[in-house]
């Protein structure tokens, strides 16, 4: 469950972890990158993500904010190189 004053299933961390990890993988971002992005071990993402451990709210929300930083500009460029694709298609 997540801790500080947030409780929910472990099903439901899991499944969250997950959403992170696939979010970091559609954009190819090492989740070692997030963790140091997030000011947390690499060791600590992956014990989330294997149940070992329970992240809490405040880390669990770095690790989300860093994934999120970490693929933004990906993501605007990948938008940049689609609308070049299409401009020259036509």
């Amino acid at each position: 469950m997540i801790t500080d004053n947030l409780t929910i299933e472990e099903d439901e961390v899991l499944s969250l972890i997950k959403e992170i990890y696939d979010e970091a993988w559609k954009y190819r971002v090492p989740m070692y990158k997030v963790a140091e992005e997030a000011g947390i071990t690499f060791a600590t993402i992956s014990q989330w993500r294997h149940g070992h451990r329970d992240p809490s709210l405040r880390n669990y929300l770095k690790v989300l904010y860093a994934v999120q930083d970490l693929t933004k500009d990906l993501e605007i460029q990948r938008t940049k190189r689609e609308m070049r694709a299409r401009a020259h298609a036509r």
